[in-house]
């Protein structure tokens, strides 16, 4: 979905995270912090969209870790190719047949504050997170912890009601994943916390103004020395990839974390450097079966046979994504972009079905972005010509979220899929009948979600998700379009943002002169 729209990818740890351990020694540290400024831009819309630095509370939280990792770090990061690397942590052991995990910190930590990083901390954050009065969209990657206590000043251990093949995997882009310095908390309360976040990470924060601009200097207590590699970092939301190319231009930014629009490729490529993300999702149509018109499959079958993937993948993505049947991307775990007998463009079909309906009319919601708004319109426009009539409806985040729980959605243009499937935003959150973003009602389909998020062996998982990717098809519930880039664009004078990565370690970043 739009919400997690850096577009998640993972390593094969996840299937490690079952029954085994994995640790790493600390960081060799360095002399001293370095000096500069960095600049970044982001999309406004998605990852430049926060009203709270509390993880929490942050509604767009899993979007935003631009901005939450340089104040609170992680426990664990999303390296080059979407391995699982320490920050804060620095490893974990599953034991006791899967039910007990247990993940060890980093000694000698303490908080922008000064205060002490340590498994009270922890707990501490983790309680607050995991309490279902909270509302956290992280409890459903959660579910399965019972649980949270300290083991000692740095270890932390989780108890769980069935082994979680994805537990660790679940940590990454979630509340969960930040900690704040519990002092910090007990002086500003939940209400402040969000506008004066203290962390453990390589920034603190200078000035906050939501949804626009966050300026964080180097945080002198910061675990790692030599780190953070620039003195002053700065975020900047943005309208446009347009905007944020002629801010690029003008020299009032040096990274821009997300361009989507193809149009403004070319130019990008002309004066910066330019890295294609993979995507891990697929622009999909979701339906709504519980209610009119799409309660009947008839209806659902002819918006699958009335949408041109090939043709939008050619006119709005100049050929650059990757047509898929699945909601997956080519950075999934478990990738597969074909579904036998899958319900390809033929607007005869398309045609004939309108016509035994009586005609058809639909809303279709979505967010304005550079992608959705002439991809929506390029929907509509196809429908057209099998006589569907499709009226179009711009919603925001908490909008949309607010419609999907009451059910009164009848379709969404959205981006379906996740690194690993079996997280948030994954197949539960979009299909399963307590997914957060599900239009959907199905046991039979719940019970193949829930299987294949159990699987501890990679090909066993792989064989069950294309039995859901199949079933998907069977019922009509979502015509999928294609996996579609995006790009990171940046500065030359920019060092240190390793190649294939999705998430960018700041405190590494510098620049030239």
């Amino acid at each position: 979905m739009f919400l997690k729209s850096k577009w998640r990818w993972v390593a094969t740890a996840t299937a490690v995270a079952a029954l085994g351990s994995w640790s790493v020694a600390t960081v060799p540290a360095a002399s001293a912090a370095g000096s500069g400024s960095l600049n970044v831009l982001l999309p406004g819309v998605t990852g430049g969209t926060w009203n709270t630095l509390d993880p929490l509370t942050d509604a767009t939280a899993a979007a935003n870790w631009d901005v939450l990792n340089p104040i609170y770090g992680e426990l664990f990061e999303q390296g080059s190719n979407g391995k699982i690397v320490p920050d804060l942590a620095t490893g974990y052991k599953i034991s006791d047949g899967g039910l007990k995990v247990t993940i060890d910190l980093r000694p000698g930590v303490t908080f922008s504050d000064g205060t002490a990083f340590n498994a009270a901390a922890v707990v501490f954050n983790l309680k607050r997170d995991l309490d279902p009065k909270a509302a956290c969209l992280c409890l459903e990657n959660f579910s399965a912890v019972t649980s949270e206590s300290a083991a000692g000043p740095h270890k932390v251990v989780l108890n769980l009601s069935h082994p979680d093949p994805a537990i660790i995997d679940a940590f990454i882009w979630e509340a969960p994943n930040w900690i704040i310095s519990p002092t910090a908390f007990a002086k500003e309360g939940a209400k402040n916390i969000g506008m004066k976040p203290v962390g453990a990470g390589p920034f603190t924060v200078t000035q906050a103004i939501p949804n626009t601009k966050l300026a964080l200097t180097a945080n002198p207590h910061y675990w790692q020395a030599g780190y953070p590699k620039v003195k002053n970092l700065t975020f900047t939301s943005v309208n446009s990839d347009a905007s944020a190319l002629q801010a690029m231009q003008a020299g009032n930014g040096e990274v821009y974390t997300a361009l989507t629009s193809v149009t403004n490729l070319a130019s990008a490529q002309k004066s910066f450097t330019v890295a294609k993300i993979p995507s891990t999702s697929t622009l999909s149509i979701n339906l709504n079966p519980r209610i009119a018109p799409f309660n009947n499959i008839k209806a659902r079958e002819a918006i699958y046979y009335a949408t041109d993937a090939a043709a939008i993948n050619k006119t709005l993505f100049n050929n650059t994504g990757l047509i898929s049947e699945t909601p997956s991307g080519p950075g999934d775990l478990y990738f597969a972009d074909k579904v036998p007998g899958y319900r390809n463009y033929d607007l005869a079909k398309a045609k004939a079905l309108v016509k035994q309906l009586g005609g058809l009319k639909l809303t279709l919601s979505s967010i304005p972005t550079p992608v959705y708004t002439p991809l929506v319109t390029a929907y509509k426009s196809l429908w057209a010509a099998a006589g569907i009539d499709a009226t179009l409806q711009f919603l925001t985040i908490p909008q949309i979220v607010k419609e999907t729980e009451n059910g009164t959605m009848q379709a969404i243009a959205t981006q379906a899929g996740s690194f690993d499937p079996a997280l948030l935003p994954g197949l539960g959150a979009w299909y399963s009948s307590k997914g957060p973003f599900s239009l959907v009602r199905d046991p039979a389909l719940d019970k193949l979600i829930d299987t294949a998020a159990s699987d501890t062996k990679p090909s066993k998982a792989a064989t069950d998700y294309k039995k859901i990717y199949s079933y998907l098809n069977q019922k009509a519930y979502t015509p999928f379009v294609l996996a579609a880039p995006s790009w990171r664009v940046q500065s030359k004078a920019v060092t240190g943002i390793p190649a294939n990565v999705t998430e960018v370690p700041w405190q590494d970043v510098a620049v030239k002169g």
